[in-house]
């Protein structure tokens, strides 16, 4: 008997007949081993034996598109995979489950990772509702509106008591629920480079951004509560352009950063070991020469995904995944897509869009407001110290014309604390 993935991510205590309507209201049951046949997905919305989600056929589904980045994994699925599917079989078993949010902001620096995680979670609500996902990426502007309106509309189902949960992915958000240039530099202090700008001067976003701030407060809930039973996927490179209105309340959000140097490390390592399966084995003094090859350079910048993906891709190609010296010389001459003036400008949308205080910043705040304890104000002075030595250091190089442009970031940011 043919099993389908489904039965990995639903206990099959539950495997009797068990159907879900489609959208005329219409119940299609199939016995468990038919249940994802080609011919009566068409028919049917799905036909799950249901007890339980667990991550294991969500990371299946995204692991074989793209490695790496477990934590916005399961950040995605709890807060929205999981209830979706949930939604989808409550009202077979009336159990309760975590309400899924009207939208979910996915963002980072990283076009090809959001790409894939658009991809990685239309293929997985699609492998099982194959009509219950829609994606709009780059129309017009004047075309947003209506399409939205047509997508509300054409997903209405016939029968309005049954589940029919649907997702709209809106790539480029920003485009759409944009600040004009007026309203950028009158709400946000911020160094706006040239395609930010000219994003900026394009938009026309009033009537989008006042219907969406309603539309949010109810499109997910139920049509028998005036809802669409609708959740939006807003993704974005340039999220520090969206409307302040949307940064909270209204967005879940998840954040894809730039990697640090000890996940590019593990993320190259992966990313190897999925496409050569006869990879060496590194040992210590390897693997600390790794690090050293793909850490971020004040000069070279940092590697993004596609760079580490493609590096592993052509050590693939030339059948060198035992030949050490070659991987290092070929990551050593791998050109990196983000430079450093790139590095500099993604920690500053960062601490704009999604900042959250360091350690230093939380015992200087409770020092100042006198409510600092003994313990924390040891580690307070401690931490004060190294600050301290770090910008006398830089202050040096600087001095002698040898600091770095990086260097000259963390410089400013560190004097910024010290005030």
């Amino acid at each position: 008997m043919r099993i389908s993935p489904i039965n990995n991510i639903w206990n099959n205590e539950y495997s009797t007949q068990i159907a879900i309507p489609n959208k005329t209201g219409l119940y299609n049951a199939q016995k468990p081993q038919d249940q994802f046949c080609k011919s009566n997905i068409k028919n049917c919305s799905s036909v799950l034996p249901f007890k339980g989600f667990t991550e294991k056929v969500v990371m299946e589904h995204f692991n074989e598109m793209f490695v790496g980045f477990e934590k916005q994994k399961l950040q995605l699925n709890e807060i929205l995979l999981e209830p979706f599917f949930k939604s989808r079989v409550s009202h077979i078993f009336k159990r309760a489950h975590n309400p899924i949010p009207p939208s979910i902001l996915l963002h980072s620096p990283d076009k090809l990772l959001i790409r894939n995680f658009n991809d990685a979670t239309q293929k997985t609500i699609t492998t099982f509702f194959p009509e219950d996902v829609t994606r709009i990426s780059d129309i017009p502007n004047e075309q947003f509106l209506p399409r939205i309106a047509e997508i509300l509309e054409a997903n209405k189902p016939a029968k309005p008591e049954y589940p029919s949960t649907h997702l709209i992915i809106i790539e480029n958000i920003e485009n759409y629920l944009g600040m004009n240039y007026n309203q950028a530099k009158r709400l946000r202090n911020f160094n706006y480079d040239s395609q930010d700008i000219n994003i900026l001067q394009r938009n026309n976003n009033s009537d989008n951004i006042n219907y969406f701030k309603s539309l949010l407060d109810y499109c997910h809930t139920s049509r028998r509560s005036g809802g669409y039973e609708t959740s939006f996927l807003f993704t974005s490179s340039r999220p520090h352009l969206i409307h302040p209105d949307f940064r909270s309340g209204k967005m879940e959000k998840i954040e894809i950063p730039r990697l640090n140097d000890d996940e590019t490390v593990q993320l190259f390592i992966e990313l190897l070991r999925a496409k050569i399966p006869n990879l060496m084995n590194f040992n210590t003094e390897q693997l600390t020469k790794i690090k050293e090859t793909c850490q971020t350079d004040a000069v070279k910048g940092a590697f993004n995904y596609d760079d580490l993906n493609r590096l592993a891709q052509e050590i693939q190609l030339r059948n060198k995944g035992q030949d050490f010296d070659f991987i290092i010389k070929l990551t050593q001459g791998t050109p990196r897509a983000f430079s450093p003036e790139d590095i500099i400008r993604q920690e500053r949308i960062t601490r704009v869009f999604s900042y959250k205080p360091t350690e230093y910043e939380i015992l200087k705040g409770k020092y100042e407001n006198g409510d600092i304890t003994e313990v924390e104000q040891k580690l307070f002075e401690e931490l004060t110290a190294k600050n301290k030595i770090k910008i006398q250091e830089l202050e040096e190089k600087e001095k002698l014309g040898t600091i770095t442009i990086l260097e000259k970031e963390e410089l400013k940011k560190l004097k910024e604390l010290d005030d």
